[in-house]
């Protein structure tokens, strides 16, 4: 028979779902080793899956009809053969630095005609010269006064400024620098001068010149606006028909006018003023940069050298009045740098050529910028001052020169004495332009093709 006290302790242990046995001691289980268990693979064989037979389908052709074009009949082109010339290139010298592909005006003077490459301009320059400042000239006419009976003589002052000479080289200083040119020019500078059109008539060179009647001006009643405040007109009716008369005549040279209306041009720019040389004659400025190709024939262009100080185009005078008026008006014959520094203005000479005599070279001759070798001198372009034969004259060519470290030999050279000659020959050397006589001629050598241009 069980014990009650055990009994009673078994039931509480079971409804815990709890077997324990009374006074039982519990030992620890050693861990036991389990081998690895090695997976050997399962081969599993392919399934073979018989092919589906696909049976072609047939597809009948279209058969489309030729389309017949007929041959369209080519008749051949004759073509001539194109002859081409071989051109004779000069040599080029490069004044400083290495060969380079760029153009320069420098040349080798060989003793033989050359051409006189222009300057290879990649970008436009900016500009850096200035003609006429806006305090030089009278802008408004108001000299009638309201009076029908003065008569005034209008000459055109129509003028261009050339901008082609760019003068190249270096500047060498020697011992005898100070005894040079006065006129300390620099190099590797552009030279722009001043261009005049003028016209020859009665043996005389002149402006071109018309007659201005003073108008009728009608007063206007009308001197105030809506607002009562007074009518400010920007040009008068006097100043309106000045101008009017004025681009009337600049109109009457123009070989076609509607030239300037497809190009747009603004004719009213290019009226730059005036000024009184007298109580009837007046000097109108206009420049006609932009019109040279569109002018009439007829004109004859001079630079300051001829009109001012040689007085004479060719073998004719100019208008004593034209000469005077830029006498009393010097400012008005040079071009100024930005900061008013005077660009000096070229001289006017002849090219020239030697073979038993010296001999100017016309226009019609193939010779261009032709160089010889003078026995005391050496090579050099050479110029005459004056027309070394008075016929003929208006079919010489003529440059605008640029005098640049000048070397001045006085007397005939070939009446020097032999030590005069010793000295001027030290000289030479560094000099670029060289003025001298020979043969009662007054001649100029010029060693630097840049320093000269034909106009």
């Amino acid at each position: 028979m069980m014990n009650p006290q055990i009994k009673e302790e078994n039931m509480h242990n079971q409804e815990n779902n709890i077997f324990i046995e009374k006074q039982v001691p519990v030992q620890p289980v050693p861990p036991v080793a389990v081998p690895p268990v090695a997976v050997l693979p399962v081969a599993v064989p392919p399934v073979a899956v018989p092919p589906v037979a696909v049976q072609p389908v047939a597809v009948q052709p279209v058969a489309v009809p030729p389309v017949a074009v007929p041959p369209v009949a080519v008749p051949p082109v004759a073509v001539p053969p194109v002859a081409v010339q071989p051109v004779a290139v000069p040599p080029v010298e490069l004044t400083t630095g290495e060969q380079d592909s760029s153009v320069t005006n420098t040349q080798v003077l060989s003793g033989t005609e050359v051409d006189k490459p222009n300057p290879v301009i990649s970008l436009p320059e900016p500009i850096t010269y200035k003609y006429i400042d806006d305090d030089q000239l009278n802008k408004m006419f108001g000299f009638c006064m309201n009076t029908q009976d003065t008569t005034y003589n209008i000459h055109f002052a129509m003028f261009s400024i050339n901008t082609k000479c760019f003068v190249e080289g270096t500047y060498e200083e020697t011992e005898y620098t100070e005894e040079l040119s006065d006129i300390q020019s620099k190099y590797n500078e552009r030279y722009p001068f001043l261009q005049f059109f003028m016209n020859k008539e009665d043996d005389m060179y002149s402006f071109p010149i018309i007659q201005y009647q003073c108008p009728v001006i009608k007063e206007s009643t009308d001197f105030s606006q809506d607002n009562g405040e007074p009518i400010v007109e920007e040009k008068s009716q006097e100043q309106i028909h000045f101008e009017t008369e004025c681009f009337k005549y600049l109109f009457s040279i123009l070989q076609d006018e509607s030239q300037i209306h497809e190009q747009q041009l603004d004719i009213s720019s290019l009226y730059k003023g005036f000024l009184e040389k007298d109580e009837t004659n007046l000097f109108v400025f206009f420049d006609i940069t932009s019109l040279i190709s569109k002018l009439k024939p007829g004109f004859t262009i001079a630079i300051i050298d001829e009109i001012v100080y040689k007085k004479i185009i060719y073998s004719t005078p100019v208008n004593e009045i034209v000469t005077n008026f830029f006498k009393q008006n010097k400012q008005l014959c040079s071009i100024k740098t930005i900061d008013d520094k005077i660009y000096p203005f070229p001289f006017q000479l002849y090219s020239c050529k030697f073979t038993d005599e010296y001999e100017n070279i016309s226009i019609e001759s193939p010779e261009k910028y032709p160089s010889y070798e003078h026995s005391f001198f050496g090579i050099a372009y050479y110029f005459t001052t004056l027309p070394i034969i008075n016929s003929n004259v208006e079919t010489l060519k003529r440059y605008a020169c640029f005098i640049i470290n000048g070397l001045y030999i006085k007397g005939d050279i070939n009446e020097l004495q032999e030590e005069d000659r010793e000295e001027y020959q030290k000289q030479i050397l560094p000099a670029s332009t060289i003025y001298f006589h020979e043969n009662n001629l007054q001649l100029w050598g010029i060693k630097n093709i840049s320093q000269f241009i034909e106009y």
